[in-house]
C-alpha cells in the first residue's frame, strides 16, 4: 500500500457525546420560539411529534450492496518511501488507484464525530453530501504499487470498511443512549410554558378589558416577495434586518478546494457567513436550516461549478435565492469555478450574462471582488 498525504480521516474532528448533549439543550429554546398563537392552538401530542421530528438525529447506515468501484492505472512517486533504496528522487513506479464509492443514509455531519469508544485505527474516506439531505456517498480509495498484488488492495479495503463498520455501530448506540430522554425533555417543556401561559388567562377579566388576539406575524421565506408599496414598488429590508451577510450556495465536490476557503476568508473579513459547516449542527433540522439560511441572508454567493450544475439540491438553492430578486434587486453573487462562459449559458443564458468572479483569479480577489459588490449596494 503506499500512504497518501491528503487522507481525510473520519470521526475525528469532534466528539461525539458533548454534541449530543449540546444538541438536547435546545430544547427548551426551540420549545420557546414557536409563535404563541400556534403553541396555543395546537394539541401536546402534536407540538411533541413536531419537535422530536425536528430534534431527532438520523445514525450512518451504510447502504452496501449498492456500493461501486472505479479503477486506473497511475503513476506513484516512491522517493520517501524508506523500503525502497533511492538516493535520487523523484521517482515514479507503475500502480492502480482503486476508488469505492458506498452510499450510506443518516446525518452527514456525524462522519466528523467520534463515539465513546473508539480504536487506535481510524478510517478515511471522502464523503459527499449534498447540503440539506441526509444521504450521499462515501468514497473510499487505495493506492497500490503493481507489484504489490491485488490482496493488500483487499486487505486494506476490508480494514477500512471494517472500522467504518465499527465506528457506526458505536455512534448509533450512543445517539439512542444520549437520547432516550428527549421525548420526555420536550413534554416537560411544553408543560412548562402551558403552565406559565394559564397563569396570564384570566389577566384581562382582572383588569376589566377585553382581550385582544394578537397578530400572527409569520418569517418571510424566500420564495415570498417583500410587501409592495402602493406604486407596487418592493420594499427593500435594510442590511441590518438580516441575520447573515451571505449564505454560500455550492455542491460538496467543490467544497475542499475551493468553498471551506472562500468561505473562511468571507469570515475573516468581517462578514456573517452561513456555511453548513459553520452553521449546522448534529441534529438540526437541515431543509428548516437551510430555508431560514436563503431567507434570512442578504445576498447568496452561488459558486458554479460543473458539480453544482449536474445536482439538483444546489440548483434550488440557486432557484431560492432568484425567487428573492425582485424589482431589480440584486441578490445572487456568481462565482464562476472551473466552468466557461458557453458551460454555463448552456445552463442558463440568463445566469451567464451576470456579471461574476472566477476562481481562477485566485482566492484573495474573488474575495476582493465580493467585498466590492456587497459594500457597494
Amino acid at each position: 500500500m503506499v500512504d497518501r498525504n491528503d487522507r481525510k480521516w473520519l470521526f475525528s474532528d469532534g466528539d461525539l457525546g458533548a454534541n449530543l448533549r449540546s444538541h438536547l439543550n435546545k430544547v427548551k429554546e426551540i420549545v420557546e420560539t414557536i409563535p404563541e398563537p400556534r403553541f396555543t392552538s395546537t394539541s401536546d401530542e402534536d407540538l411533541a411529534r413536531d419537535l422530536e421530528e425536528q430534534l431527532a438525529v438520523v445514525p450512518l447506515e451504510l447502504l452496501e450492496e449498492q456500493r461501486s468501484m472505479t479503477k486506473e492505472e497511475i503513476k506513484i512517486e516512491v522517493s520517501l518511501d524508506r523500503s525502497y533504496d533511492i538516493r535520487r528522487g523523484p521517482v515514479y513506479l507503475d500502480g492502480i488507484r482503486a476508488r469505492i464509492s458506498i452510499p450510506f443514509r443518516g446525518d452527514p455531519l456525524l462522519w466528523k464525530l467520534q463515539p465513546s469508544t473508539s480504536r487506535s485505527s481510524i478510517p478515511y474516506g471522502d464523503v459527499h453530501a449534498a447540503s440539506g439531505t441526509r444521504e450521499g456517498t462515501v468514497e473510499i480509495t487505495i493506492e497500490s504499487l503493481t507489484d504489490q498484488g491485488l490482496d493488500q488492495i483487499k486487505q486494506e479495503y476490508d480494514r477500512i470498511l471494517n472500522d467504518i463498520r465499527f465506528y457506526i455501530g458505536n455512534q448509533k448506540t450512543q445517539i439512542e443512549s444520549e437520547l432516550a430522554t428527549l421525548p420526555s425533555r420536550v413534554r416537560a417543556e411544553i408543560a412548562r410554558r402551558r403552565d406559565r401561559l394559564k397563569k396570564y388567562d384570566n389577566l384581562a377579566d382582572m383588569l376589566g378589558v377585553s382581550l385582544q388576539p394578537k397578530p400572527q406575524t409569520e418569517p418571510i421565506l424566500e420564495s415570498h416577495p417583500e410587501p409592495a408599496t402602493r406604486k407596487g414598488n418592493h420594499k427593500k429590508r435594510p442590511a441590518s434586518s438580516y441575520k447573515w451577510d451571505v449564505f454560500v450556495a455550492h455542491a460538496s465536490e467543490d467544497k475542499d478546494d475551493f468553498v471551506r476557503p472562500l468561505a473562511e476568508a468571507l469570515h475573516n473579513r468581517g462578514f456573517r457567513v452561513w456555511f453548513d459547516e459553520f452553521t449546522l449542527r448534529v441534529g438540526d433540522s437541515l431543509r428548516r436550516s437551510i430555508d431560514r439560511g436563503l431567507a434570512q441572508s442578504r445576498f447568496g454567493v452561488v459558486v458554479i461549478s460543473p458539480a453544482f450544475l449536474s445536482k439538483e439540491w444546489p440548483q434550488k438553492e440557486l432557484d431560492g435565492l432568484t425567487a428573492r430578486e425582485v424589482d431589480g434587486q440584486k441578490v445572487i453573487l456568481p462565482v464562476w469555478h472551473n466552468v466557461d462562459v458557453e458551460t454555463v449559458r448552456r445552463y442558463s443564458p440568463t445566469l451567464a450574462d451576470r456579471i461574476a468572479t472566477s476562481s481562477a483569479k485566485g482566492l484573495t480577489q474573488v474575495v476582493d471582488d465580493l467585498h466590492a459588490a456587497i459594500q457597494g449596494t
